[in-house]
């Protein structure tokens, strides 16, 4: 639609300048064969024969018609200055348009292909980058949940430079011409979105329109698929209790208590929001701490009541899973205060 648009508008335009450079012509061509250039009818005027004049009258007629000849001359050289005028205007006017037209042109594509940070930039960084740069992970101490914190950068400094992009930081690591290369242990960026970081840069990296500068970035929602037939789920954390009957094993969304004589599970403790990443007992071994939660959402604490199964209370907190947990300060009175 834009590109029928332009060249509508070109059409025009040429149309234009080919009338306005035309009418100067026409009056001039008009004004030297002493021919009225405006449209309309002329008025009939009968005119006497010279054969039916007195010799009086016929000197008279050729003296007016002397007289009527040397008007049309000064009407005519009147006109074609008029004419002259009018053609430089237009020649004038026609060359600062030729000059002018095109770097409007560019100007106005160069605006419509610029990228824009809300629409095109941070979507192409919430894909790839905010699983490490957020303000949980914090990897390098780079945070890309802002324009803000975009361009203050992170521990090795700014790493956007407005209108060098082979200066920027971002761009050489996304490049692998600085390393490690980014996205780190995944594929790299698509050359076409590097691209239009690369121009956003060069722009100038000018952030959001006013309004949308407090707007945070968040990490795009993780799926919850559900697996279509029954699986056993994996071992990722090991425990035993302080008296060392029972070992407490850490796996997805569950712990199962596992008698050491028998080998047998005795109970399974569930309810968990992921893996179970990190398992402690209490030192008189009476409450278990399960610590995990989902990656990059918030980490997640459940105590458990060994002797009965019983679940005594669930902390949530922070933005990313908890991977290690301990105790200390115990006083058994005070769990059930928590």
């Amino acid at each position: 639609m834009a590109n029928g648009l332009r060249f509508r508008e070109s059409q025009i335009s040429n149309h234009l300048n080919f009338a306005i450079c035309r009418l100067p012509f026409e009056f001039a061509s008009a004004a030297t064969l002493g021919v009225n250039p405006s449209p309309g009818p002329r008025p009939l005027v009968k005119t006497p024969s010279r054969a039916t004049l007195s010799p009086r009258g016929r000197a008279a007629a050729v003296g007016g018609e002397r007289v009527a000849t040397s008007g049309r001359d000064r009407a005519a050289v009147i006109a074609a200055k008029r004419a002259a005028s009018i053609a430089s205007l237009c020649l004038a006017f026609s060359f600062v348009w030729l000059v002018l037209s095109p770097a409007i042109r560019i100007q106005q594509a160069h605006a419509a292909t610029t990228p824009v940070f809300s629409s095109d930039i941070a979507p192409i960084l919430q894909k790839n980058c905010l699983a490490c740069h957020s303000t949980a992970a914090k990897m390098g101490g780079f945070v890309m949940e802002s324009y803000d914190l975009l361009m203050k950068g992170g521990k090795d400094g700014p790493a956007i430079v407005p209108g060098k992009s082979e200066q920027s930081r971002l761009i050489q690591m996304l490049e692998g011409k600085v390393q490690p290369r980014m996205p780190f242990g995944v594929d790299p960026l698509p050359a076409s979105d590097i691209a239009v970081l690369k121009v956003w840069i060069d722009a100038g990296a000018k952030g959001p329109v006013a309004g949308e500068a407090s707007r945070v970035l968040a990490p795009l929602a993780i799926p919850d698929i559900k697996p279509k037939v029954p699986v056993v789920s994996p071992i990722v954390s090991l425990r035993f209790s302080p008296d060392g009957s029972i070992l407490a094993a850490g796996g997805y969304k569950q712990v199962r208590m596992i008698d050491r004589v028998s080998g047998k599970a005795t109970r399974t403790l569930e309810g968990h929001a992921d893996y179970v990443r990190s398992i402690v007992f209490s030192p008189d071994g009476k409450f278990l701490f399960a610590a995990g939660g989902p990656p990059q959402q918030w980490g997640e604490i459940k105590v458990w009541d060994v002797a009965t199964g019983a679940l005594i209370r669930t902390m949530r907190g922070h933005k990313d899973c908890i991977y290690s947990l301990a105790v200390s300060g115990w006083k058994a009175g005070r769990i059930r205060k928590l």
